[in-house]
């Protein structure tokens, strides 16, 4: 069994079920295609939101736009302010 450590909320470890499939609440990370669902947006206007050079929370493990969970909650904070 692999431990897993919430470092974020600062929660005891948790244990990884045997099957290998990480719980959704500990993953780091989202596809552009979740990142469409929970903008409610299209798969396409995601895909050129993750592409700009401005939208830091995404980034590039080989060939696949990876989405920062916890970046992407900053840049919808920094959004979302009043001017």
């Amino acid at each position: 069994m692999c431990k897993l450590y919430n470092k974020v909320d600062g929660i005891a470890p948790i244990e990884n079920l045997d099957n290998g499939i990480i719980p959704a609440e500990t993953k780091l990370t989202i596809t552009v295609d979740e990142l469409a669902q929970q903008l409610n947006v299209s798969r396409a206007t995601a895909y050129n939101l993750a592409r700009r050079k401005d939208f830091y929370p995404a980034f590039r493990i080989g060939h696949r736009l990876i989405i920062s969970k916890q970046a992407l909650s900053r840049w919808l904070d920094d959004q979302t302010e009043v001017s």
